[in-house]
Parts: C-alpha cells; structure tokens; sequence
C-alpha cells in the first residue's frame, strides 16, 4: 500500500480470547452463538468483545466450557479503520 495515502477515520478497541496451538501459533476462540465454540488460526473471524467486563465474562464462560486441558489467555487488540486515496 506504498501508493496510497491513509487518513484514520477511527480506532477501537476490543478483546479476544486465544491460546496456543500444538504447533506454538496462536489460535483464537470464535463463538458459534449456540453454546460452542472454535479455535482458529485468522483473527478477523475470532468473536471480538467490545467491553473489558463483558470480555471478562466471555472468557469465564470459554474457560469453563472448554475445560481445564485449554490455557485461554483475553488480549486487547486494535481494529483501525482507515480511508485510503490513490496517490498518483
């Protein structure tokens, strides 16, 4: 994106759930919404909470479901939205 250029038009924050993998990548926890849950590898599938107490308690519920054999860890991340204009 060398050729273009980027005005930020908004920032938030949300939290995910995510372990580690067999093969030491990080795999994050997508909620199916009926009670079950997923680890996968992209985190733009990954189900993000918008508030600290409400990702709290996701992860509670994700822990207990999951069992104690799943070390789950919640981590902040930032989701940037960016407007972009070709540069001639």
């Amino acid at each position: 994106m060398d050729n273009y250029e980027r005005i930020k038009e908004k920032e938030l924050v949300r939290y995910v759930v995510a372990t580690l993998g067999e093969d030491g990548k990080a795999m994050y926890l997508q909620s199916l919404h009926d009670g079950n849950y997923r680890l996968m590898e992209n985190i733009e599938y990954a189900t993000k909470v918008l508030g600290k107490k409400a990702a709290m308690d996701f992860y509670r519920f994700a822990c207990m479901d999951l069992g104690p054999n799943v070390e789950l860890v919640l981590l902040p991340v930032v989701i940037t939205y960016e407007l972009v204009k070709e540069i001639d």
